[in-house]
């Protein structure tokens, strides 16, 4: 009887696992605020479903990214800006709590070209998980803390791996991202201001999707 008890409750925590779990689009395009994917389960600590959507300009060419996937809580419903010595990157986010639920249009957040008296380093390379500063960059608008961060990007038997140095805003840092999408190591990630550090995994998914479509 004992051994039957115990096999039926082991049975219910299943159950319940399985009906609580959140199922979510998984997917990245260049069209805006719309992309088809495959359907995945959200670990227990994802009660969200996210979209996000980003804009990169880099000299003459802009990228702009859309995304989906499962997400906790503290990524949800924020805009992001970050900027470094070769690119400018604004994006937003959006969740919604139901299975395969759509989070409808996302409107980037607005530009703000005011500097706002923060200097960063900044450095950009490519094939290294390290950059040394090599110029400081003026922050503007929201952007009020250094950021530093390598990342390791892999399609196939390809593997790049970037550094870079540069300003980015308060909630790109205070982020508790633990990644959307596969294929990305993160090697490091430091935000500073005076003496706080902070860590993140936001920026790496940015990077992650802008560099897929570079290899694509």
């Amino acid at each position: 009887m004992r051994t039957f008890l115990i096999s039926g409750v082991c049975f219910l925590s299943a159950l319940i696992v399985t009906v609580i779990s959140l199922k979510c689009q998984q997917c990245v395009s260049t069209t805006e605020n719309k992309c088809e994917g495959t359907e995945i389960t959200c670990s227990t600590s994802e009660n969200n479903c996210v979209s996000l959507t980003t804009e990169t300009i880099v000299g003459d060419t802009k990228v702009n990214v859309f995304a989906k996937a499962c997400s906790a809580s503290s990524e949800c419903n924020f805009p992001f800006f970050m900027t470094d010595g070769n690119s400018k990157t604004r994006g937003a986010t959006k969740c919604c709590k139901s299975d395969n639920c759509e989070n409808g249009v996302i409107s980037l957040p607005n530009v703000n070209n005011t500097l706002n008296g923060l200097q960063c380093p900044s450095c950009n390379a490519v094939g290294t998980d390290k950059c040394e500063k090599s110029s400081t960059i003026k922050c503007e608008g929201a952007e009020n803390r250094c950021i530093y961060y390598s990342l390791t990007v892999s399609k196939g038997t390809t593997k790049i791996s970037t550094a870079t140095r540069g300003c980015g805003s308060e909630n790109i840092c205070s982020s508790s991202q633990t990644g959307l999408f596969h294929g990305a190591t993160l090697n490091f990630f430091e935000c500073s201001s005076a003496s706080c550090l902070y860590h993140s995994l936001l920026v790496p998914i940015i990077v992650e999707l802008y560099l897929i479509k570079l290899l694509s």
